[in-house]
C-alpha cells in the first residue's frame, strides 16, 4: 500500500544515506594509500589535509545520520500513540518527504565530496570546486535537522545528540573550507616572484606597458562579465531546478 511505501521509503532513505556514507569513508581511506609520484612538498600536504579533512567530515555526517534516524524514531513513537508506524507516516506525509529528500540530500552531497576532493588531489578539478562541495554538505545538514527539528522533542536526548552532529558536520566543513583555503594561497604565493616579475615590467617601453595594461584592463571586464553571467544563472537554477531527488540521483 502507499502507507507502507512511505514508511519503507523513510527507513530506506535513512539506510542508504549510511551505507554511501560508510562507501564514501571506505573510498577516502584507499585514497590515503595512493602514493601519486613527483608531487612538490606544497601539493603533498596539501592532498594530505584534503584527505585528512575530508575524512573527518565523513564522520561527522556518519554520526548525523546515526542521529538523525535515532530522532527520526523517537518522533514517530512519540507522536503515533497506539496507530501504527505506518498511519503516522501517512498522517505528516509532508514532513515524512521532507525527511526522505533531506536524507538523499546529505547522501550525494557526501558523494560529491569525495568524488572531488579525488578529482583536486588529481588535478583534474580546483580548489574552489572543494570549497563548493564542502558547503553543500553544510547546506544538505540544515536541511536535515530542518526537517527533524519540525516535529523533534525539545531537548530529548536524541535531538541534543543531532544538533550536536549537525554542528559538528558544520564546524569541519568550514575547517576543510579554511584549510584548503589557505594552503591553496601559500602554494600561490610560492610561486609568485616580484623580483622577476618587477625587472620584466621595467623592461617594457612606455608604449608597451599602456598597452599590456589596457589588456589587464580588458580581462578584468571580461571576468567580470562572466561573473554576473555565472551568478545569473546559478539564480535561475536554484529558481526553477527544485525537485523531489529520486533515488537514481545517488
Amino acid at each position: 500500500s502507499t502507507d507502507l511505501d512511505l514508511a519503507d521509503a523513510v527507513e530506506a532513505a535513512m539506510l542508504n544515506a549510511a551505507s554511501t556514507i560508510e562507501a564514501a569513508k571506505a573510498k577516502l581511506q584507499a585514497m590515503m594509500t595512493v602514493a601519486i609520484p613527483n608531487l612538490s612538498d606544497a601539493k603533498l600536504n596539501i592532498n594530505e589535509n584534503i584527505l585528512d579533512y575530508s575524512m573527518r567530515l565523513a564522520d561527522a555526517i556518519s554520526r548525523l545520520i546515526r542521529a538523525a534516524t535515532a530522532s527520526q524514531n523517537e518522533i514517530v513513537a512519540a507522536g503515533r500513540g497506539s496507530a501504527s508506524k505506518t498511519a503516522f507516516y501517512k498522517q505528516h506525509n509532508r514532513w515524512t518527504e521532507g525527511l526522505i529528500s533531506a536524507a538523499k540530500a546529505v547522501a550525494i552531497a557526501t558523494n560529491i565530496l569525495v568524488e572531488t576532493a579525488d578529482a583536486v588531489i588529481n588535478d583534474t578539478k580546483a580548489i574552489e570546486d572543494l570549497i563548493v562541495a564542502a558547503r553543500e554538505v553544510s547546506a544538505s545538514t540544515v536541511q536535515l535537522l530542518a526537517a527533524s527539528r519540525v516535529k523533534s522533542q525539545l531537548h530529548s536526548p536524541c535531538q541534543l545528540e543531532l544538533e550536536a552532529a549537525a554542528k559538528a558536520v558544520t564546524d569541519t566543513s568550514h575547517e576543510l573550507v579554511a584549510v584548503v583555503s589557505k594552503l591553496a594561497e601559500h602554494e600561490l604565493a610560492d610561486q609568485h616572484d616580484p623580483e622577476r616579475q618587477r625587472q620584466v615590467i621595467e623592461g617594457w617601453t612606455v608604449y608597451e606597458y599602456k598597452s599590456k595594461e589596457m589588456e589587464q584592463q580588458v580581462e578584468i571586464l571580461k571576468l567580470e562579465k562572466d561573473l554576473t553571467n555565472a551568478r545569473r544563472k546559478l539564480a535561475d537554477m536554484r529558481r526553477y531546478g527544485y525537485h523531489n531527488i529520486d533515488d537514481s540521483s545517488i
